[in-house]
């Protein structure tokens, strides 16, 4: 009878944490599987995350030798997303509910204290507002090749209305630095900072609006930007004034003449805002 419960000696490093966090013997897993999926996708990560996704890692994490409750599980399968570099941009609007959601928990005795721990320092370091970080620092971990900190640098000066963080942010989206590669986003970021009269970030805009990329094709856009990027770049940038030259040029001859008064109406009319 007391062979039952024998405690058990054991193997690895990841034994000896269950046994630290769920006793030893540990309990039998009893995670409703369903049920921590709803959570980790609608309570913690509030949407953001695909539930096909949320659902892939939950099943990866239930087969493995923890035995999560319910509740442990969503905290686990949203902690996995909270840490990926290309999520941190996506969920700093939800991190600070999805701690608070998690200390609840921790009071009603839902999840073991260790997880809460450890979700809320590793949310407490990625998620932190950056309030010294400048410019200079983007550069610095770009330069030293760390892009994911230069990402997560260079997002609260972009949300700042910064131009010139935003149109590095919008390159570092079309190029998948620090994120995966979204052309949608780095238009967004492209045409902030172009709105409020960023040469380059007008020409890049320009160019995305001419290929489709992240927007739909329109030439009368691209020539705007074309002919924007232009007026704007220094005349000592003849590299850079010349080649927008020469990309609205080519956008005309995909135009029609109204669509080229169209254009012209547009840069006219256009202010920085």
């Amino acid at each position: 009878m007391f062979g039952l419960f024998k405690k058990k000696k054991p193997a690895n490093a990841l034994d000896e944490f269950i046994f630290a966090v769920y006793g030893n013997p540990p309990p039998p897993k009893r995670a409703n599987l369903e049920e921590a999926i709803t959570l980790a996708a609608d309570k913690l990560l509030m949407g953001v995350v695909q539930v096909k996704e949320v659902r892939r890692q939950a099943v990866a994490l239930n087969s493995g030798p923890i035995p999560y409750s319910t509740h442990d599980l969503a905290l686990s399968v949203a902690l996995n997303f909270f840490k990926q570099p290309e999520y941190v941009p996506h969920l700093g609007d939800v991190q600070m509910m999805a701690r608070l959601q998690a200390v609840q928990w921790l009071q009603q005795a839902l999840v073991v204290p260790v997880l809460v721990k450890s979700f809320e320092d590793v949310l407490y370091e990625l998620y932190a507002p950056v309030s010294t970080g400048t410019l200079e620092d983007v550069r610095a971990a770009v330069a030293r090749g760390d892009h994911e900190t230069a990402l997560r640098l260079v997002r609260p000066l972009a949300d700042q209305g910064n131009t010139t963080a935003q149109y590095n942010l919008g390159v570092m989206y079309e190029h998948g630095e620090g994120a995966p590669r979204d052309y949608a986003e780095a238009a967004k970021w492209y045409r902030k900072a172009a709105e409020q009269g960023h040469p380059t970030a007008q020409y890049n805009l320009g160019v995305m609006c001419a290929e489709g990329q992240g927007v739909p094709r329109d030439y009368v856009q691209a020539h705007k930007w074309f002919t924007l990027a232009v007026a704007r770049f220094p005349a000592s940038d003849t590299k850079k004034r010349i080649s927008a030259i020469k990309n609205r040029d080519i956008a005309a001859t995909k135009m029609t003449s109204a669509q080229t008064a169209e254009a012209e109406r547009l840069v006219r009319e256009w202010k920085p805002k």
